[in-house]
């Protein structure tokens, strides 16, 4: 049947191509057009499997694109719920914010309220108990006065006693009662070099670094300032406090640069700030 449709096609092809022309052709034509004939046949074959191919192709086609618009479609929904439950979420955000702030204002102005109450109470109770502290320092004042009968040139006597034989803990006790009664006496003042001086022959460096302390508060403005500015230094440098030793030794040299010791306390300045001072031991 085939076959058939071939030859067919090829007679009207060959009286097409021989129209106005003679019946009569050679063996020869008959044979190249029958070469041609066979070749336009596998290039109309040729071309219905590749429409086929392209055919499949456009089935396969239509359905990713349809799979792709259900996709797109099941997105857009699930994208519009989100959406909508965002916005119930801030709407319900919304809500609870504005409860809160009502809230918030409502709490703020009963914590003004009662706070205002408790600070005025405290206020109260803080002159009361000052009061009450000032009643009790007229009181030990008095008893301080009925209970030390003792002069100062007597407890100088003891100071300087207590001084010498190194009984440091009575010292300090007679330190502290002299300064409760006498605390601006010229033999305060004798009393607290004394022993300062007794302490740094026995290297006690702590407890200079406290009476040198003492002194400068006491007597801001006493002739053995300076000298208790350089004690402290030296105290302070055996202890490898180098960095408040040197400050010390600054504000002598700023404030008596005439003063007889000035050239000791020059030395001893350039004596540490000349040293390799460790991290470790040496405080900053």
């Amino acid at each position: 049947m085939v076959k058939i449709k071939i030859w067919f096609f090829t007679g009207l092809v060959f009286s097409f191509l021989l129209s106005g022309c003679s019946w009569f052709v050679t063996r020869k034509e008959a044979d190249q057009m029958k070469i041609r004939v066979e070749k336009i046949s596998e290039e109309l074959k040729q071309r219905r499997k590749e429409e086929k191919v392209f055919g499949e192709a456009i089935v396969n086609a239509k359905k990713e694109l349809s799979k792709v618009s259900e996709a797109r479609e099941r997105y857009r929904k699930e994208q519009t719920a989100f959406i909508r439950k965002v916005h119930l979420l801030l709407s319900k955000l919304n809500v609870n914010i504005r409860t809160f702030e009502v809230n918030l204002a409502s709490l703020k102005k009963k914590v003004d309220k009662t706070l205002k109450k408790e600070v005025e109470e405290i206020e109260t109770i803080f002159k009361e108990r000052a009061a009450e502290l000032q009643e009790l320092g007229k009181k030990f004042n008095l008893l301080i006065a009925n209970y030390i009968k003792d002069s100062p040139q007597k407890f100088l006597k003891y100071y300087k006693a207590f001084a010498v034989a190194k009984e440091w803990k009575s010292l300090n006790r007679h330190l502290a009662l002299m300064k409760l009664k006498y605390p601006s006496s010229n033999e305060m003042e004798e009393g607290l070099i004394f022993a300062l001086k007794k302490l740094n022959e026995a290297k006690e460096y702590g407890k200079v670094i406290i009476y040198c302390g003492l002194y400068r508060r006491l007597f801001s403005q006493g002739p053995h300032y300076p000298l208790s500015l350089l004690m402290e230094a030296e105290a302070k440098y055996a202890i490898m406090n180098c960095s408040d030793a040197i400050k010390l030794l600054e504000e002598f040299s700023k404030k008596f640069p005439n003063h007889k010791q000035f050239s000791k306390v020059k030395k001893l300045q350039q004596d540490i700030s000349s040293k390799l001072h460790s991290k470790m031991y040496c405080a900053k």
